[in-house]
């Protein structure tokens, strides 16, 4: 079940979230099995207000158990904690490429590869050979161009 745990930095926490940072990120990578998505909340002025996280996890009390082993729960950091169950009713994981580049740093490193593999490739529309007469003719059709029911019957019994 998915549960959105949605924490709101105390007043004057600054130097007590630039301690617990590390021991907070590695807790995280830790958690990776059951965290959907988190990341940090910022006033728009990259100032962090707080966190945001979508667990997957069996019930209420295991997502209260990933929020309260937290280092910045148990430091102090988080004034409010809320946790709220959730049904996923929105999903498009297709959009999430998108985080790859708005969130990447600046650089080469931030370029998209040319070919991006986390899409489905692409459907072919039309083949040389068409599926309807494999034949010696099919091959040497001009690329595109479609051959009548009847002539491709035609050809196929030719041979």
């Amino acid at each position: 079940m998915l549960f959105a745990v949605h924490c709101v930095d105390a007043k004057g926490v600054d130097a007590i979230r630039t301690r617990h940072l590390a021991p907070h990120k590695d807790y995280l990578v830790g958690q990776k099995h059951i965290l959907v998505v988190g990341g940090a909340l910022t006033d728009g002025a990259d100032q962090p207000v707080g966190s945001l996280y979508i667990v997957n996890v069996a019930d209420r009390e295991a997502a209260e158990t990933f929020s309260k082993n937290d280092p910045f729960t148990s430091a102090g950091v988080f004034g409010t904690v809320t946790i709220t169950a959730m049904r996923k009713s929105h999903w498009n994981p297709g959009s999430a490429w998108l985080l790859k580049l708005c969130c990447a740093p600046a650089g080469p490193a931030a370029r998209p590869s040319p070919r991006r593999r986390d899409r489905p490739p692409r459907r072919r529309r039309w083949s040389r050979r068409s599926p309807r007469c494999a034949g010696p003719a099919a091959s040497r059709r001009p690329a595109g161009r479609r051959r009548s029911a009847a002539r491709a019957a035609a050809c196929c019994r030719s041979r």
